[in-house]
């Protein structure tokens, strides 16, 4: 049982840092986009 308990933990904490990386390139993607706008 602590075993699965690990594998579990090892993947949920993989996958939510893989979304918070890509939150992080999304932003900073979505922040070069806005501003050229506000220079115009």
């Amino acid at each position: 049982m602590f075993w699965l308990g690990l594998i579990i933990g090892l993947f949920v904490g993989a996958n939510l840092s893989l979304i918070l990386y890509a939150c992080i390139i999304a932003g900073k993607q979505s922040d070069e986009r806005i501003k050229p706008n506000e220079r115009e």
